[in-house]
């Protein structure tokens, strides 16, 4: 066999390793196999590591290096061992202890059971019929290699389902158990792998239905080659999970959620999300550093939510965002740069404790603005953004330290609902110079710098159709 120092999986080239062979541990080789390898192999390496992923796609890994293709895996085996033994390799991850060293055993023990052929026949092109619902603990891949499960699939006990190629119907974990599915390619229902402790479906990449991941003790979720979810994706309540690997995925056709994650560090790798069909949320997620996320999302059909990302400290992407009728973004002390945000159409806007935003992102002319909420923004200093507005629904804005007046609105002739304008300390007069009409009411309160005279007289021109409250004024 031929083993080479720089070979690499997904990630740069590593010069210095010059590790020796591993060593053959003591009776291994009655238990190595090329089955477990394979499955191995399937799980962690073939979504970069195989002849039928090409270009980009391999994220790194060299053109002909195949763990699919017998003569190409004993070529690099030995390398695949070294980085797999010293945990170079995944770069992202996961593989237990003990599955680590079956692979490296059944390198050290001269690869029994490897087919000896340059090709070797997909056992997913006629796979063995299975009426389901299947379970786990019946060991369904014991003596099949492929197999399509025309039912419901329940994870209920550690098994092989090395051989599952297809689920028609639901895929769930009902133990704290691992879910290794390497030759799974769709699942026609949904996936709820919330009671595993460790999900890999390397080549999954299509579901029917919702996949839900939440309040349990997964700390793996690998799905780097998924590109569609029909359904919703709701992943939450995952104290330990620190990654999720989604590199492919353009299609959520429900909301996509995120929250309540206190390990996960990036969103990096969801740069080729295109649509969500419901809303995106982002919530709760203490640990984020910096992200760089949906680099080519184009359109949310609901709300847009990012709140409480307390460490992020650089936020890059949505420059591609089309549409999101409804924005919020919350508490965090760094935000996209909403000033590139194209063909903006506004909606239900809330921008609240952001303590980087300086502007607000410029509205399309057929822009229409239900409700707009600025709070607690200690750098804006124009609202320049929402100039073409003529109406808006409710405006609520309160402690901006540094905005100077509402200039940027002169345009706004009426408000459909409250206006809600409170402690703005650097304001010397109401502005929004154009205002008509008020259909709801009017709430003017801890605004010192603001006469009170001076402002009774500016009521005399509006229409106010409900409560005229002003408390805190000055003289």
């Amino acid at each position: 066999m031929i083993a080479f120092a720089w070979f690499v999986s997904c990630a740069p080239p590593d010069e210095s390793a010059t590790d020796p062979p591993p060593e053959i541990v003591a009776d291994a080789c009655e238990d190595a196999n090329y089955v477990a390898a394979d499955s191995f192999l399937l799980t962690w390496c073939t979504s970069c590591h195989s002849s039928q992923v090409v270009g980009d796609d391999r994220y790194g890994a060299p053109p002909g290096v195949n763990f699919d293709i017998p003569a190409s895996l004993a070529d690099w085996a030995d390398a695949a061992a070294d980085r797999t033994s010293d945990g170079s390799m995944p770069p992202a991850g996961g593989p237990s202890d003990e599955e680590r060293q079956a692979l490296v055993d059944w390198v050290a023990c001269d690869l029994p059971g490897l087919p000896d052929a340059t090709t070797v026949a997909d056992p997913c092109d006629l796979p063995t019929a299975h009426p389901g619902p299947a379970f786990a603990s019946d060991s369904p891949c014991e003596g099949v290699v492929g197999m399509r499960i025309d039912g419901d699939l329940t994870v209920d006990a550690a098994a092989d389902l090395s051989c599952v190629c297809d689920v028609a119907g639901s895929l769930a974990c009902s133990a704290p158990t691992s879910a290794s599915m390497g030759r799974l390619q769709t699942v026609g229902g949904g996936v709820d792998v919330s009671a595993c402790t460790a999900a890999s479906l390397p080549v999954l990449a299509e579901i029917g239905d919702n996949l839900h991941a939440a309040q349990g003790p997964l700390s793996v979720l690998t799905l780097p080659w998924l590109t569609n979810v029909a359904g919703e994706v709701r992943i939450a309540d995952l104290p330990t999970l620190k990654q999720l690997r989604f590199f492919r995925l353009r299609d959520v056709g429900a909301s996509l959620v995120v929250e309540g994650m206190d390990a996960l560090e990036d969103l990096d790798d969801w740069s080729s999300l295109k649509t969500v069909g419901g809303d995106l949320r982002l919530e709760d997620l203490s640990s984020m550093q910096g992200t760089a996320p949906f680099l080519l999302l184009d359109a949310v059909g609901g709300e847009l939510r990012v709140s409480e990302l307390p460490s992020a400290t650089v936020w890059a992407g949505l420059e591609g965002l089309r549409d999101a009728p409804n924005v919020a973004f919350t508490e965090m002390n760094s935000v996209p740069d909403l000033a590139t945000w194209p063909s903006w159409t506004g909606g239900v806007v809330e921008f609240r404790g952001l303590a980087s935003l300086t502007d607000l992102p410029e509205i399309g002319s057929d822009a229409v603005l239900e409700s707009v909420t600025l709070a607690d923004l200690p750098a804006l200093v124009s609202v320049d953004g929402f100039g073409s507005a003529e109406s808006m629904g409710r405006l609520d804005v309160a402690r901006c330290s540094t905005l100077p007046d509402l200039s940027g609105l002169d345009k706004v002739t009426i408000i459909r609902g409250d206006l809600v304008l409170h402690d703005l300390s650097t304001f010397n007069d109401l502005g929004l110079d154009a205002l008509e009409v008020v259909e709801g009411d009017m709430i003017l309160t801890e605004w010192p710098s603001l006469s009170l005279d001076g402002i009774v007289e500016r009521l005399a021109g509006i229409d106010v159709g409900g409560t005229v409250t002003l408390v805190g004024l000055g003289p």
